[in-house]
């Protein structure tokens, strides 16, 4: 397979370890992918705090659906919403990308807090596109010695795989690394994108409204003493609530 194919099908040929590798040179990633994902930062969580310069423009193109307790992605998308519908939109889809199952690792709980310091820092800017998109796309904006190492200003990877533990390592896909051409193409069809989404972080109410769910209504919420004892004497005295007694031992007692 040709060297700028990424399919995944290999340990050391994952779309993860690419971007890994060149997260640790880049200035500001600009990506185009269905939804945030956790599931996906955790794969390039490490890097990400080794370069505390890197700026990352985030564009979602599609939303999240829940059906029999699975998440989905989804194009069932209005065009004609106020930007308020577009945000509440967003919310609900966030709710499912979180608040499910795979999401119960320690990781993400180790790792939620480092984007939530992100995105209040300004660091990490969400938007998401008026009109669904399906695109995957992952620009890199490299620094000055990557510039004038390969004389590249920044690298190009598209392809199949969104921002998920499987799209980027595990789960069989197909991502092309293009280096001799379409860089600036590329930048500028994310920018006119980026110029007509819908303002996630930027606005102070948003942002503090994201944040707020995350940190008290996802499971990401902090868990009080008391609030863990409660639940726990909860669920023993429901696990020990007598039945109703029989007739017959009604009437022996």
């Amino acid at each position: 397979m040709a060297n700028n194919f990424i399919a995944n099908n290999s340990p050391q040929k994952t779309l993860s370890g690419r971007l890994n590798n060149i997260v640790q040179f880049s200035t500001e990633l600009r990506w185009l992918v269905g939804f945030f994902y956790f599931s996906g930062w955790q794969e390039v969580y490490q890097n990400l705090k080794k370069n505390p310069e890197i700026r990352i423009r985030l564009l979602v193109g599609l939303q999240v659906g829940q059906h029999l307790s699975r998440i989905f992605e989804h194009d069932g998308q209005d065009v004609d919403l106020s930007s308020d519908d577009y945000f509440q939109d967003f919310m609900t889809s966030l709710g499912y990308a979180i608040n499910n199952e795979n999401q119960d690792t320690r990781a993400f709980y180790d790792q939620v807090h480092f984007f939530l310091d992100m995105i209040q820092e300004g660091r990490l800017i969400i938007r998401k596109t008026k009109e669904p998109n399906h695109a995957k796309l992952y620009l890199f904006e490299v620094n000055e010695a990557e510039y004038l190492k390969h004389n590249l200003q920044g690298y190009l990877i598209t392809g199949s795989s969104n921002l998920t533990r499987s799209g980027l390592r595990s789960q069989q896909e197909f991502n092309v690394e293009i280096k001799d051409y379409g860089y600036t193409e590329a930048v500028a069809y994310f920018e006119d994108l980026w110029e007509t989404a819908v303002p996630i972080t930027e606005m102070n109410d948003r942002r503090e409204m994201l944040v707020d769910f995350i940190l008290h209504r996802s499971q990401a919420a902090l868990v009080q003493p008391f609030e863990a004892y409660a639940f726990i004497l909860k669920t023993f005295l429901d696990l020990h609530t007598q039945k109703k007694l029989k007739p017959q031992v009604e009437r022996f007692l």
